[in-house]
């Protein structure tokens, strides 16, 4: 099956690129946006066309059905036949589930497409992290790791192909927008509450810009609705994911092509809990593109000093006297899943 799409989609890349067979993914996928882009159109003007030509066409077959020809040919030589045929085809055309056949073929397409071609493998220099700011637990700061973090630019750069696209960071202390910045165009924007976190990454890379923003308050005017993708990894309580995705939804621009990309980590969160965060994100009109289970991977050891060792699990596994519960407490890493949602329109 793979060898089947793969087949497939270079045919695909032949037709829109005239067989010049240019390999760069973000080219292909611009390219395909271009030409899908053409065909919408063309289909859209297509209907109107044939919504204003159903009326005449049928006249034209009583015309033609009660004609004046010996032999069957009827108005100005058309067979009724070829004229029902041709409405048929029309009627056809109109219905509903035509157009959705088409999007949703254009759309399985691209999918394909994203799957195949983006398999570059992405380099940087994580040297660039060190002197980074100390871990702040008050504000529930942690390190994903590095492999986690290119993971991350991966999925943007998969899904953004364009060098004008926008995108935030609601808080940064993972540091991706450095690795992004370095692999792309694209307009930067870190919002974070950690003063001294954005001033080490304004250093770092100073065509990222930086403004400090306690998300319990409104979002700048200026920055609502202005993004294509923004980025962020909560709090793993409930409060704390609804305050951050709330930011998130009110600086996304209303664009289906939007995307939030969140992580969360859901066995921190009780099935009640879920259940409401589900329909949080439902409500604030957003839809679920992808979820990718166990995506990130933060090292606990970073965290044990400032836990409680590790919420006190240690201590109810002396009470229990059980050694797996005490071995809870040595946990090595939580690994977050990723949500990918987008504005349903």
């Amino acid at each position: 099956m793979l060898n089947k799409i793969k087949e497939y989609i270079r045919d695909i890349n032949n037709i829109i690129d005239d067989g010049r067979e240019n390999n760069k993914y973000c080219e292909e996928m611009n390219n395909y946006n271009k030409y899908t882009e053409k065909i919408r159109e063309n289909y859209m003007e297509r209907l109107k066309f044939i919504k204003k030509e159903m009326p005449l066409l049928k006249e034209k077959y009583m015309e033609a059905l009660f004609g004046r020809s010996a032999e069957g040919t009827g108005y100005k030589g058309e067979r009724p036949a070829e004229i029902k045929k041709k409405i048929k085809d029309y009627e056809k055309l109109l219905r509903p589930e035509c157009a959705k056949v088409l999007i949703g073929s254009l759309e399985a397409t691209k999918e394909f497409m994203k799957y195949l071609f983006y398999q570059e493998d992405l380099t940087f220099d994580f040297t660039n992290f060190e002197g980074r700011p100390a871990l702040k637990a008050e504000w529930g700061q942690a390190y994903c790791n590095e492999v986690s973090c290119i993971k991350r630019v991966k999925l943007l750069l998969r899904d953004f192909t364009d060098n004008d696209s926008k995108v935030l960071f609601l808080g940064d202390d993972d540091l991706t927008s450095l690795v992004l910045k370095s692999l792309s165009n694209f307009e930067l924007h870190v919002i974070d509450i950690d003063e001294e976190l954005l001033q080490f990454i304004e250093k770092k890379n100073p065509a990222i810009h930086t403004k400090k923003i306690d998300l319990n308050r409104e979002i700048p005017e200026d920055l609502t609705g202005y993004f294509d993708a923004v980025c962020l990894h909560p709090y793993l309580n409930l409060d704390g994911i609804k305050m951050f995705l709330k930011g998130a939804v009110d600086c996304l621009k209303k664009n289906k092509n939007s995307r939030i990309y969140m992580t969360s980590w859901p066995v921190a969160l009780s099935d009640t809990e879920y259940i409401t965060l589900q329909k949080t994100i439902l409500e604030s009109g957003l839809i679920f593109r992808e979820i990718i289970t166990n995506f990130d991977c933060y090292d606990l050891s970073d965290w044990y000093n400032d836990m409680d060792n590790t919420l006190n699990i240690s201590v109810i596994g002396e009470i229990m006297g059980e050694p797996l519960v005490k071995k809870l407490s040595d946990l090595p890493a939580i690994t977050p899943a990723m949500f990918i949602l987008s504005p349903a329109l």
